[in-house]
């Protein structure tokens, strides 16, 4: 690739650092390919120490203040052995990093440094804010050649551009920030990138999920004892995109019955034919997030792969959890939180289980047509709805409430249920 500014193949990174500390044309990232799984890691000079320069992706202009979306252009310095980088001919990859607030207001030549992909932040100085280090929400890894030539190691192996776009999504993915892959020529990988950022802004602007259109729970018929108001927090909270609901209360006050009805109503009828409209779990204290989310498990003779729990597998229809609080609540639902509060979440369950650099599953937040492979999306009528039971109560663990007064938060509604005399049901 032709560049004004030189770079030197003993030391993998420009020859003339200081030259382009500010604006470097190029993102230099360093792809160690001598080791037997091959690494990726911010440039380092003879020494070992990172330059501060390396640790600039680029420069943005934020004059208006709305900067949430930055672009830079990758260039990697793949490692062959001591003091001998190649810089492969056309590789290429574009880097975006989202934020879910956009920068404070810059100028129009200011530079995001300090890159830590560990914490997912890079550091920025406003018009009249400090130097700052802010969350990175989701960084975007994107593709930009189709089949470019492999480079020979000094082994005689050949490293290809798939090779290095797992080892960089390896090191890329390994933080705090959701993450992804796309090819620039897929129009399926463009309009997942595109969903993908929409959840990021979406979820700054507190919009979990589209309200439910038209979508109205009536008294039930045959459920005695239920307030009124009850019902009106239901259809507020439906109304306003809410999906996801907590009854609490004593035994007999119709918690299960009500979560049925409720659930009922929201899966509507897409269902396939003679199908349960929803899933309907009873808690236990043995219970892991692999009941519910998924784990490894065995599938033969020498061979572990994920399999889906049971809500991963009915994922498109609302799932009761009853007697919540007879389960580890932070172990079971600990993994959902994110989801919960409509950001996706990565699990810790790799694609490949022998490889290291195979991309992990990941829950998103709200249905999504062209979701990858690796990930799960939930269908239109997917919700959780939990109940409590009262007298288990102070089973629950809670940091800094009175024993017993524990109330657990789901991100949507909590409704207490208390049994009306001889108007109660079971």
């Amino acid at each position: 690739m032709s560049l004004k500014e030189e770079v030197l193949e003993e030391t993998g990174y420009w020859a003339k650092p200081s030259g382009v500390s500010s604006k470097p044309p190029r993102w230099i990232v360093h792809i160690d390919a001598t080791r037997e799984v091959p690494v990726a890691r911010l440039a380092q000079d003879s020494s070992g120490m990172t330059p501060p320069a390396a640790m600039t992706p680029g420069y943005i202009n934020n004059g208006s203040g709305k900067c949430a979306l930055a672009a830079f252009r990758l260039m990697p310095a793949v490692k062959l052995g001591p003091a001998s980088y190649k810089f492969p001919d056309e590789w290429e990859w574009i880097v975006q990093f989202a934020f879910a607030r956009a920068l404070p207001v810059g100028t129009s030549g200011d530079v995001l440094t300090d890159f830590n992909v560990q914490d997912s932040t890079l550091s920025y100085k406003g018009r009249e804010t400090p130097k700052t280090a802010y969350p990175i929400a989701h960084i975007s890894l994107i593709k930009t050649m189709a089949e470019p030539e492999p480079i020979q190691l000094a082994s005689g192996e050949l490293f290809s551009y798939e090779d290095a776009t797992a080892t960089l999504a390896a090191w890329l993915s390994d933080g705090n920030a959701n993450f992804g892959v796309y090819s620039a020529d897929s129009q399926e990988d463009m309009e997942r990138l595109q969903y993908d950022l929409g959840s990021v802004f979406e979820a700054e602007a507190d919009a979990e999920i589209e309200p439910a259109q038209n979508l109205e729970v009536l008294p039930a018929p045959d459920l005695f004892g239920v307030p009124p108001v009850v019902y009106k927090l239901i259809n507020a909270a439906l109304a306003a995109g809410k999906r996801h609901f907590v009854f609490h209360g004593p035994p007999g006050t119709g918690k299960t019955t009500l979560a049925e009805y409720v659930a009922e109503q929201i899966a509507g009828d897409d269902l396939s034919e003679g199908e349960a409209p929803y899933t309907l779990l009873t808690a236990s204290s043995s219970w892991s997030s692999q009941d519910l989310v998924g784990g490894y498990q065995p599938l033969g003779p020498g061979k572990m792969g994920f399999v889906p729990g049971a809500m991963l597998r009915d994922f498109h229809k609302p799932i009761i959890i009853d007697e919540l609080n007879r389960c580890p609540i932070d172990k079971v639902i600990g993994p959902l939180f994110s989801v919960l509060s409509g950001q996706s979440t990565s699990l810790p369950y790799r694609v490949k289980v022998e490889d290291a650099t195979s991309e992990n599953y990941r829950i998103l937040p709200k249905p999504n047509p062209s979701k990858a492979e690796h990930e799960f999306a939930p269908g239109p009528a997917w919700a959780m709805l939990c109940t409590l039971n009262q007298v288990g109560h102070a089973s629950i663990p809670d940091q800094g409430s009175p024993r017993g007064q524990q109330k657990l938060r789901l991100p949507s509604l909590y409704l207490e249920l208390h049994a009306r005399r001889g108007k109660s049901c079971g």
